[in-house]
């Protein structure tokens, strides 16, 4: 199936000092740079949700969206204007900050939602449930906008209300966020 990839790279990156996540340099290279090269191959085409810095992102090469409800309202905002904006049936979510992530995350995820006849489908690792890595179908996407619109914020809950499917990894390294300047210089090393 066509799948557009969608990187959620509209944070406060509050945990790191308030600086944008998605450029901040790791393996001398911007995070997000590592982002798009494993999740490009997997997907038909890429967006990327920003709210700052668009002209940097823009540069990039993919089409930049910005959170519509209120910037900064957490990842389902993002997800909302992914969903909006995407061409495809399906779009599938990942964070700026997670360099790792496997080449084979969009294929497990499509393959569920296959299998299980399901709306949407998120990562879980022993670490528990990691619904940033996500894929939605997006005729969800009224739904999502009006949960959104009502205050609701809280991704887990509204992918668990449409009973999305759970994909089980067992290397929950691979879905490591680098939050904090301790996480990025452990790894970066």
């Amino acid at each position: 199936m066509d799948i557009t990839g969608c990187i959620l790279a509209g944070g406060q990156g509050s945990r790191m000092g308030g600086v944008d996540k998605g450029l901040v340099t790791f393996q001398q290279r911007p995070l997000i740079d590592h982002v798009i090269n494993r999740l490009q191959p997997q997907v038909t085409e890429i967006l990327i949700n920003a709210n700052r810095h668009l002209d940097t992102y823009s540069a990039l090469g993919y089409p930049v969206i910005h959170d519509y409800i209120e910037l900064y309202s957490g990842p389902l905002a993002g997800i909302e204007r992914g969903l909006y904006a995407a061409k495809t049936d399906w779009v599938a979510f990942v964070p700026c900050d997670s360099p790792f992530i496997p080449l084979h995350l969009v294929d497990s995820l499509s393959k569920a939602v296959t299998e299980q006849q399901s709306q949407c489908a998120y990562v879980v690792t022993q670490e528990g449930a990691q619904p940033v890595f996500c894929l939605i179908q997006r005729q969800l996407h009224n739904d999502l906008l009006e949960t959104l619109k009502a205050g609701n914020k809280k991704l887990i809950h509204w992918l668990q209300k449409h009973a999305c499917s759970e994909v089980f990894f067992d290397n929950s390294e691979l879905f490591i966020n680098l939050n904090t300047t301790t996480e990025l210089e452990h790894y970066n090393r």
